[in-house]
């Protein structure tokens, strides 16, 4: 990453930096509107056929979609405390972190075939 820095113009850094703030501030408020209107209305929606989401399991999602699988795996790991007497602690921590490396692979594979998609259509256009 220090290579890339030093061949950045600093004057232009400085120029785009609102506009970039702004953007991804703006995509994520829209993930977090998701995120709420998704669990919460749509669970109770939904809800009464599938199994209600704990608020961890919507987090480590959440991580997931934003940051990665290598980021919400370690989110997961350190959400849930370590009990040694609860067998059902180790076994939650242990599919969240499962759950978030599978799904955030998952969502890599997904964008990069989206975004590859979509590079092409728009140099088309």
């Amino acid at each position: 990453f220090a290579s890339v820095g030093t061949t950045a113009d600093i004057s232009s850094a400085i120029g785009s930096g609102p506009k970039a703030l702004s953007f991804a501030s703006l995509a994520l408020v829209i993930h977090c509107a998701t995120v709420l209107v998704g669990t919460f209305i749509g669970g109770r929606l939904i809800g009464r056929k599938l199994p209600q989401s704990t608020l961890q399991e919507v987090l480590t999602a959440s991580n997931a979609a934003i940051g990665g699988p290598s980021t919400a795996a370690a989110f997961a790991a350190d959400l849930v405390p370590i009990s040694p007497s609860s067998r059902f602690v180790s076994q939650l921590r242990r599919s969240l972190i499962l759950g978030a490396t599978v799904w955030g692979v998952f969502g890599y594979a997904i964008a990069t075939a989206t975004g590859v998609t979509l590079a092409k259509a728009l140099m088309r256009w």
